[in-house]
């Protein structure tokens, strides 16, 4: 019994769905100013839908996660948790992921963590069987999260603070996934999937993941222009941050585009995301 209680976090993914919540979590903190209770109920509630999307997506993907080095370990292709099992625990996951979100941060909320699976599971997991470009229609997963959390702090959406948060965590999905492709696009061609590896060569690849990168870092400083971080300091650190991401990149390409290491890529975009988050949180707290 505790064997197979361990492999939900691995079905849920759970390294993934912890910096999803932290998403939503920091688009709480936005919207409200500070931190309140409702925050607990934002990170709880997105990180169960979170796993549960990720489930449902391991359910829906098991003949392709077969054939990929990276995903036959998981529960299903190695015969760890049958189909059927997996479904269900998907299913409570989401039911329990948007009961939490209803009742501690509202129905705009949970509204939005449905759509979050809907564009997920159907929209994006249809489109990445079709087209090598999928990522950037589904790269609208990563705008939700942080929308989930403004709207739990009952701040309106259409606020111009909580587009340029959506916008940043959209654009910053995109060379996340391009930085995977060059890591391991091969792997997705034999798995059938249309991989940018099998479209563009390396080099191209590299070019359009700096560019990504790039806006990536522009995006994120539009966040004090409109509104999301108040404070001179963490404004200052906002620019010495994307400084360090672009600098960053563009030495990494300095040998060539094509010698872009996807690892050390990976590692430095992520933690760009992570200290714009921890900013937004600092400013809530010095505001």
């Amino acid at each position: 019994m505790i064997s197979f209680l361990r492999l939900i976090p691995e079905l849920g993914k759970y390294r993934i769905a912890l910096p999803v919540s932290l998403s939503a979590f920091t688009g709480f903190v936005a919207g409200a100013r500070g931190w309140e209770t409702t925050a607990w109920w934002v990170l709880a509630g997105v990180f169960v839908l979170a796993m549960g999307a990720s489930a449902l997506n391991q359910v829906q993907e098991v003949r392709f996660d077969r054939q990929m080095d990276r995903t036959r370990s998981r529960p299903i292709p190695s015969g760890r948790m049958r189909p059927g099992t997996a479904l269900l625990i998907a299913l409570i996951l989401i039911l329990l992921g948007s009961l939490i979100l209803l009742w501690g941060c509202g129905w705009l909320s949970m509204v939005l963590g449905l759509l979050t699976i809907l564009w997920y599971n159907v929209i994006y997991t249809y489109l990445k069987r079709i087209t090598a470009f999928a990522v950037v229609p589904g790269s609208v997963v990563g705008a939700l999260p942080p929308l989930i959390g403004w709207a739990a702090s009952g701040v309106s959406l259409a606020e111009p603070a909580a587009h340029s948060l959506a916008v940043f965590f959209f654009i910053g999905q995109i060379p996340h996934f391009w930085l995977i492709i060059l890591s391991i696009g091969k792997q997705y061609e034999e798995a059938g999937y249309p991989s940018l590896s099998a479209v563009l060569s390396r080099r191209q690849i590299g070019r359009l993941t700096l560019v990504w990168v790039i806006t990536a870092g522009i995006s994120a400083l539009f966040l004090p222009v409109y509104g999301s971080i108040h404070t001179a300091w963490m404004s200052w650190a906002l620019v010495a941050a994307v400084s360090w991401l672009i600098i960053g990149f563009l030495r990494m390409a300095r040998p060539g585009l094509e010698h872009l290491s996807p690892r050390k890529g990976f590692i430095r975009l992520n933690l760009f995301v992570l200290g714009v988050m921890m900013m937004i949180w600092m400013d809530a707290l010095l505001w």
